[in-house]
């Protein structure tokens, strides 16, 4: 699964929180875009939510069951006190690689 991909299924996810009211406002997501951090628009319930949809959605397109770990994602991003798009898609498309 490429870069792109991912981050269309981290868009749809966020759409899918935008369409049940979890958040107000319809994201359209970058690299840049805050999922944990000063700037994020995700309070902590719908961060879950986030997280939950997005293993779903990536074990039914991978047939693999897929757990997104907080813990080994800030090894990606030690320096900064944020979680962004493009950090996350890079820790989901080294997970789905090993």
């Amino acid at each position: 699964m490429n870069k792109q991909r991912i981050q269309q299924i981290i868009q749809d996810s966020f759409d899918s929180l935008h369409n049940s009211a979890m958040i107000p406002d319809k994201i359209v997501i970058g690299d840049d875009t805050v999922i944990i951090g000063r700037d994020s628009v995700l309070d902590s319930i719908s961060f879950i939510t986030l997280f939950s949809e997005l293993e779903d959605r990536l074990s039914e397109e991978t047939g693999k069951e897929i757990f997104l770990v907080l813990g080994e994602i800030h090894e990606f991003n030690q320096d900064k006190n944020v979680l962004t798009v493009s950090v996350l898609s890079n820790y989901i498309m080294n997970l789905l690689d090993n």
